[in-house]
């Protein structure tokens, strides 16, 4: 074991020297290279795999949509990877005195194949590395290692939110400090996020489009008027006009150069002890997205640029004004972000923002971010504006540990500790920051209530998966999304209650310890095509654990596309029968008391079950009208617990059972098959069987007077045995381990077999 132990060492430390050797030779080469050329050829470069991209997804139907931030293999990730390496290297070296300012092409295909070998060696160290922990930071347990190879292996993904979500998010969060920008800029969050746009196409569909005017100039070439306009289409289709940040953003050069970093000016890229130089930690680019070349300053990485700008803002603003309170106006535009969310996910709803409470007496006061009331429904949002650290998780485990602390654990107490608060008493108060009552929140009318840790900075791989971080104490059945997460989660759901249907499943899979899922879209795929997806854990044997990473596919596919309006995408979905979306609409533009509690019920019935339920209805409409009078459905409670139920569907045209009829008929059935709750559900239609309305009673066994007690027991042994007889004459025999044809949901040798009605 210990000699193991020390050939696993041995193996990292010498893998560890061969990547710093790699990079101090690539560092020279970058070095001897004119810095603008290079970065031309390196964005050049990644923009040939994203034109590739686009053939495919537009040639091809049936093909996956392709962003220009996915790679297929190692050597395309090192291809995407390579001009936020170089433009970071230059902002943190200076070049050689005697680099060749012409030409590079033969060291560019040089340092191409060598970052491509820095980078497939970066996957192997990750595995050495892994194995090494035993001996760099043996106090780690097992799943503590787990993670934190998985925490740095996930360090290098880009690209934290859709496209078609960039600005929205930097606009609102940007919004309080426009009195600031001016101020010190002389520029509004109007304008920067303007220029932001022209600057996002610049570097995507603009470096693509461009050639389009190329094309145009070749087919009136016969003109040989010369214009600065030829000029610059020339300039941004061959030069680097569209990289060119004022040019393109029309942003005034004070704020650019905030954001700028000037050849060789950051010192700590290549200082550390451990992995100087790596493109495995954080980089320079990061900090500042535009580098500084001839007095001019350019942007060579579209990911580096909208992945950090928000916080390279805030960062270039602390430089300028170190006395700005930056957190105060942050968490106030967080919580108005988040709560605009959510009226928009659940409209008529009522939200309560920055609350005050007194748990245990009028000195002892606590806060909380956000309530959000619907129907039967209480969300409580505790909203992270706070940064998450920036350095790589190999270079400061213990700050990701604190900062996971920090934005998850933290915001899992407060929730905890105001919903203990609310549940003290059929009636809280919360309060504003005056001690002023603000309202009282009647917790008898919630049948559900949901706590949701709401940040600002996306940790989705971790957030989607809370529950099952070792080092995290967390005391509620919390979650945790980023507001990235939760803008998708506006644009997908159409309907609040199918929103809280999933906010339902979300929450329950916490409880599955056999389930681990990565990604919060993985969430959102698994409930489209499982919708009950919490059950999968059933089909798993005890002590495996099962991960999941192909659902969130389709889901991204569709808000990738979303950007571009010429695809047209269709929206990944459940296959509901019309039926149930025609009640669930219903109930929301009607505003149906308990509303979540009953569409909760329908959508729980798997796709099949669904369908069964639909298709009964369209039979017992067709009936209905060869009868000229009315029938009954009738559910046994279901395997998930969820209630029996008693189904009238009503037809104008026929006449209508009295509701003493069906009440008995529903409690009859409660009492027969010993159910403690039961539902009456009511559905009507017009004479064409088109959906009118639904009406329903959740009818509890205390419902049910002394007096009622002896009729209903004989209605239900009546009905009982009719059912009975019906299925006997109808199929000849009732096999002993089919379920009982009285509806109990037993099987019939455990039911009325017993009771020797044949």
């Amino acid at each position: 074991m210990k000699n193991d132990i020390v050939s696993i060492n041995k193996n990292y430390q010498l893998l560890k020297e061969d990547i710093n050797n790699k990079i101090s030779k690539i560092r020279y080469k970058i070095l001897k290279c004119d810095p603008l050329n290079l970065l031309k050829m390196a964005f050049d470069a990644r923009n040939e795999i994203a034109l590739l991209s686009s053939i495919t997804w537009e040639n091809e139907d049936t093909s996956e949509f392709k962003n220009s931030g996915d790679a297929t293999d190692i050597y395309e990730l090192s291809i995407q990877r390579l001009a936020e390496y170089i433009q970071s290297v230059f902002a943190a070296s200076i070049p050689s005195e005697n680099f060749n300012s012409k030409d590079c092409t033969a060291l560019f295909e040089e340092i191409k194949s060598d970052f491509y070998e820095i980078y497939k060696l970066t996957f192997e160290f990750y595995l050495v590395w892994g194995n090494n922990l035993t001996n760099t930071q043996p106090e780690l347990t097992d799943a503590e290692k787990n993670f934190l190879v998985e925490a740095q292996a996930l360090y290098q993904v880009r690209g934290k939110r859709h496209q078609i979500h960039e600005i929205e998010y930097i606009e609102s969060l940007l919004k309080p400090h426009d009195p600031l920008f001016q101020r010190l800029f002389t520029i509004s969050v109007k304008d920067i996020t303007e220029g932001l746009k022209k600057l996002e196409y610049s570097l995507s569909q603009g470096s693509v489009d461009i050639f389009a005017d190329v094309v145009s100039l070749f087919e009136n070439r016969n003109n040989d008027s010369y214009s600065e306009d030829k000029q610059e289409i020339f300039n941004n289709a061959f030069g680097v006009g569209l990289k060119d940040v004022v040019k393109v953003t029309n942003w005034p050069e004070k704020f650019v150069k905030a954001l700028s970093w000037e050849i060789g000016e950051d010192k700590a890229f290549f200082s550390g002890v451990d992995f100087p130089g790596w493109p495995i930690i954080d980089l320079p680019i990061a900090k500042r997205p535009f580098i500084i070349i001839n007095k001019i300053s350019y942007c060579f990485d579209y990911y580096s640029l909208v992945d950090n700008f928000y916080r390279a803002i805030q960062k270039a603003v602390s430089r300028t004004d170190k006395t700005y309170k930056w957190s105060d106006f942050q968490q106030i535009a967080s919580e108005d972000m988040v709560e605009k969310m959510f009226q928009s996910i659940l409209p008529d709803s009522t939200t309560f923002k920055s609350n005050y409470y007194y748990p245990n007496n009028e000195k002892d006061y606590a806060e909380n971010d956000l309530l959000v009331l619907y129907d039967d429904t209480l969300l409580i949002i505790e909203v992270k504006a706070g940064s998450f650290v920036y350095t790589a998780p190999m270079l400061d485990y213990a700050a990701h540990v604190k900062s996971y602390k920090n934005l998850i654990e933290k915001a899992d107490q407060q929730c905890t500790r105001i919903k203990s608060y609310l549940l003290k008493s059929d009636s809280a108060n919360i309060y504003d920051s005056h001690k002023n009552i603000k309202a009282k929140i009647d917790m008898k009318k919630f049948a559900k209530i949901y706590c949701l840790t709401v940040t600002m900075d996306n940790i989705n791989s971790a957030a989607a998966k809370v529950e099952k971080l070792v080092f995290l104490n967390l005391q509620s059945d919390s979650i945790s999304i980023a507001i990235d997460d939760l803008m998708i989660y506006r644009d997908y759901f159409d309907s609040p209650l199918k929103f809280l249907h999933f906010l339902k499943e979300r929450t329950r899979v916490t409880k599955e310890s056999k389930l681990v899922i990565n990604d919060e879209m993985e969430h959102l795929g698994l409930y489209i095509n499982h919708n009950c997806y919490h059950m999968l854990a059933d089909r798993i044997n005890d002590g495996m654990l099962v991960s999941f990473d192909q659902y969130r596919v389709e889901i991204s596919n569709y808000f990738s596309q979303l950007y571009h309006s010429s695809l047209k995408p269709r929206k990944p979905s459940q296959n509901i029968p019309l039926l149930f979306n025609q009640i669930i609409d219903y109930l929301e533009k009607n505003k149906v008391k308990k509303r979540s509690e009953i569409t909760n019920y329908f959508l729980d019935l798997s796709t099949e079950s669904k369908q069964e339920f639909s298709n009964r209805i369209d039979t017992m409409l067709t009936r209905q009208e060869e009868l000229k009078r009315e029938l009954l459905i009738k559910g046994a409670e279901r395997t998930d617990e969820a209630l029996g139920y008693t189904c009238c569907v009503h037809q104008d045209g026929i006449f209508e059972t009295p509701y003493e009829a069906r009440r008995d008929s529903t409690l009859s059935s409660l009492l027969w098959n010993g159910e403690h709750d039961r539902y009456l559900i009511d559905i009507y239609f017009n004479r064409k069987k088109e959906f009118k309305k639904i009406e329903f009673i959740k009818f509890n066994i205390a419902d049910i007077s002394e007096n009622e007690l002896p009729n209903l027991k004989t209605i239900g042994l009546s009905s009982a045995k009719r059912l009975v007889e019906q299925a006997m004459k109808t199929n000849k025999s009732i096999g002993r381990n089919e379920l009982c044809p009285c509806g109990s949901g037993k099987k019939f040798k455990r039911c009325c077999l017993k009771r020797n009605f044949l």
